[in-house]
């Protein structure tokens, strides 16, 4: 819970820095999908140990954008796929089957951005930032093997220790349909910290003594598609790169 108000509260942080400078606001709603997966493995006498999590998520978000910064909220649903192996099981305690769990998450989006122009109707631009993708609820999909769990119980553990941070980065584009709306599409690739879910698995077979060479990955893409508007602002400072050093009403990109 700690580490889920840290995010808010840096984000809001943040944020409010962001609206203090005067830029053109854009402002978009639209859709998400991702798909990532993670593994941790370890070598077990002349076996190789491991869990991995395959997870897709879908969901509606909200954007900010600034020109150069974009600010991004939004709620997901999640399908995951777990897959432990027997080892794995004695040494931590988690379930050994594989299964699905399903859950809802919030996450929290800073990417840093540059358009280019391709002409009056098209600009892309790359993009680099992280991205808090705070778990909210993490249930099982199916009745367990093992134990008393039954489909919709919640899954072992607290739900934010599966939330994550990623540093994403990829590439975007604007389309104009007409003054100040636009469609835009991003697409990032991801590559995830531990969570504290993680970290208590690699600690826990650390501890055992029994296995070596642990390694730990989490990778992932995401597709986001909007409709965004853009509000009607005035040059800056006697002009911006868009006005052509006039006065005159801009909008971003343009």
């Amino acid at each position: 819970m700690k580490k889920t108000l840290s995010i808010l509260a840096f984000f809001i942080l943040f944020s409010s820095a962001l609206f203090a400078v005067e830029f053109p606001l854009s402002l978009g709603l639209g859709g998400s999908f991702g798909i990532d997966s993670s593994v941790i493995s370890a070598d077990l006498s002349d076996t190789i140990a491991k869990q991995s999590y395959s997870s897709y998520a879908y969901g509606l978000l909200i954007f900010f954008d600034m020109r150069f910064a974009e600010i991004g909220m939004g709620f997901s649903g999640l399908s995951t796929t777990v897959n432990h192996s027997e080892s794995f099981r004695k040494a931590t305690g988690i379930d050994p089957e594989e299964m699905t769990l399903s859950g809802n998450t919030l996450f929290l989006s800073l990417y840093g951005k540059y358009p280019f122009q391709l002409s009056s109707s098209l600009s892309l631009y790359p993009l680099v930032g992280i991205e808090a993708e705070i778990v909210m609820s993490m249930r099982y999909g199916s009745d367990s093997l093992y134990g008393a769990r039954i489909k919709g119980d919640s899954y072992q553990g607290n739900a934010d220790d599966w939330t994550a941070v990623w540093f994403r980065f990829g590439i975007g584009s604007d389309f104009h349909l007409n003054e100040g709306v636009f469609l835009r599409s991003e697409l990032t690739f991801g590559i995830k910290a531990n969570t504290p879910r993680e970290k208590a698995i690699i600690s826990a077979i650390t501890k055992q003594g029994d296995y070596t060479n642990i390694s730990s990955y989490g990778i992932g893409g995401k597709l986001t598609i909007s409709v965004g508007y853009t509000f009607k602002t005035l040059g800056q400072g006697g002009g911006s790169a868009y006005s052509s050093g006039s006065n005159a009403d801009v909008y971003y990109p343009r």
